[in-house]
């Protein structure tokens, strides 16, 4: 049995006119491999199978998303770090180290952000950290209670009650704060017209 797969999808080149590719109506190159490989297509068509998986995967890791769990990613190390220091070696209350280790870790997290994640370095700080300090002081509150709440009344150990209430304040609601209001990318106005 033979199996057909579709292996690109783009516009037509002058190289596919001399190859005597099939070209679709609209220009759109469809060529089709018969139980081949279809690793050799070329980076300017749009692939399926295993290498679009590949783009795929890249594309995503290119992305804003990816690029902010990234940050959040180390922003978390040093949170761990200090609400450790807090607990373990200046015997402070559980919720007093995670707040302090949200507040460091935030501050890192808003200045990696807002230059390397959502690349807004081109627009005014003062409005980004002034949302980023509001949106973290809410989830703050929420965050250092259920801290305190699975470590010190459940149990749970320290690092790994930090960990769920990340997941749940941090993962997703800071994240689309930060894309959707923090370091949202402003439209183009819509020219005027004269009357």
């Amino acid at each position: 049995m033979l199996a057909r797969a579709a292996v690109a999808v783009g516009t037509r080149s002058a190289e596919d006119a001399a190859s005597g590719l099939d070209v679709l109506s609209g220009g759109l190159r469809v060529s089709t491999a018969e139980g081949g490989d279809t690793g050799e297509v070329t980076r300017r068509w749009i692939g399926y199978g295993r290498s679009s998986v590949r783009a795929l995967v890249q594309r995503v890791l290119r992305s804003w998303a990816a690029r902010s769990l990234q940050v959040g990613a180390l922003a978390t190390v040093v949170d761990v770090c200090v609400l450790l220091v807090c607990k373990k070696v200046l015997k402070l209350p559980t919720p007093v180290g995670a707040a302090a280790g949200v507040a460091i870790g935030s501050t890192i997290a808003f200045f990696l952000n807002r230059r390397w994640a959502f690349r807004a370095q081109g627009t005014p700080v003062t409005g980004q950290a002034v949302k980023f300090l509001i949106s973290t002081l809410i989830a703050m509150s929420i965050h250092a209670p259920l801290v305190g709440i699975l470590a010190d009344w459940l149990d749970v150990p320290v690092v790994v009650a930090k960990l769920i209430a990340d997941v749940f304040v941090f993962s997703i609601g800071q994240l689309l704060a930060m894309r959707f209001l923090i370091f949202r990318k402003s439209m183009p106005k819509a020219p005027q017209q004269g009357t």
